[in-house]
């Protein structure tokens, strides 16, 4: 039997100049399609190769209909294909789901817009078995769900996790260079291994997560579509597989993303400083980086009751603040 070839398109879209009055632009999918390559590639956890994921960023609709043909197109028998979307999603009068590439516009997203539907007839004719698509968008709930799709469209392999009702609206991340919310829980699940049981993060894992997480925050309701006639698919190794010490060709940014969700899943602050101390250091070898490297030093010390080793690294963070090259 062919071994599984995990691939990813992560399609993020923030800017739309050609609807200024329109489709507002967007502080987190910049930062969405980075994390989630990061959490899908992660040494110890994740399931995919660095060269089978692909960021594709503020495309135009023809770019992305164009990605999403070659890559459901390409895809062999064995593949287990992911597809993550962070952007606008808009109705149309219908109520039917359209994406926003970079030159859509709000009153003319049927033709400007990617629509659901297209993107369900390119994953029916794929030759991959495993599919899951995964939106962090509005209305992202209405994927699959118009009545008027053919039966056949059901999506036979295929796993889809939204992070709203149809009807509802997704968070946006507060601040430029943080992370939706949403994208946030879901590369949390898949990098830290919680809640799952046995070996691996499944869709079902995911979702349970996700959705407790948005919950506790007062946020939209995540939508899960799971093919009823297929078991259940792995998304990621659990955290008992992650490397004590970083990966000597992690990145900096990397390094900082997996320590955050180690942090949020730890028992204690006391635990969550030994576990995290190697990646937080080499967060900090990025000049970019290494005040809220400091940060997070300090926080976690204060948390530990540790207040003289806090201010140490409250001074650091101070002193990197105030530094012309920082």
């Amino acid at each position: 039997m062919a071994e599984r070839t995990y691939r990813a398109l992560l399609v993020a879209n923030w800017s739309f100049p050609d609807d200024p009055g329109g489709l507002a632009p967007l502080l987190g999918p910049e930062r969405d399609a980075e994390l989630m390559r990061s959490a899908l590639t992660a040494p110890g956890v994740g399931l995919h190769r660095p060269e089978h994921v692909r960021v594709l960023a503020n495309a135009d609709q023809r770019g992305v209909m164009l990605a999403l043909d070659e890559f459901f197109d390409g895809a062999a028998r064995d593949d287990q294909l992911l597809l993550y979307y962070s952007g606008h999603g808009k109705l149309d009068a219908h109520g039917n789901l359209h994406l926003a590439a970079r030159d859509t516009r709000a009153n003319r997203v049927m033709s400007t817009g990617v629509s659901a539907r297209a993107v369900v007839e390119m994953m029916a004719a794929s030759r991959a078995r495993a599919k899951f698509v995964l939106l962090d968008c509005c209305h992202s709930g209405g994927f699959k769900s118009a009545p008027d799709l053919p039966r056949h469209l059901a999506g036979r392999g295929v796993f889809v996790l939204a992070s709203s009702l149809s009807v509802q609206l997704t968070k946006d991340a507060e601040r430029a260079g943080e992370p939706s919310p949403f994208t946030r829980y879901a590369a949390e699940c898949l990098t830290t291994g919680h809640p799952a049981t046995g070996g691996y993060v499944t869709v079902d894992d995911l979702y349970r997560h996700i959705s407790d997480r948005m919950a506790d925050a007062g946020l939209s309701t995540p939508q899960r579509r799971f093919d009823d006639a297929v078991d259940t698919i792995a998304l990621a190794r659990t955290r008992a597989s992650v490397p004590t010490v970083p990966d000597h060709a992690m990145s900096p940014q990397d390094a900082l993303v997996i320590a955050e969700n180690m942090i949020a899943s730890a028992e204690d602050a006391r635990s969550a400083i030994r576990s995290v101390r190697d990646y937080l250091d080499t967060a900090a070898a990025d000049p970019a980086l290494a005040e809220k490297v400091m940060l997070t030093y300090c926080l976690l010390h204060e948390a530990a009751d540790e207040p003289e080793i806090a201010q140490g690294y409250l001074r650091k963070a101070e002193a990197l603040r105030a530094s012309p090259s920082a």
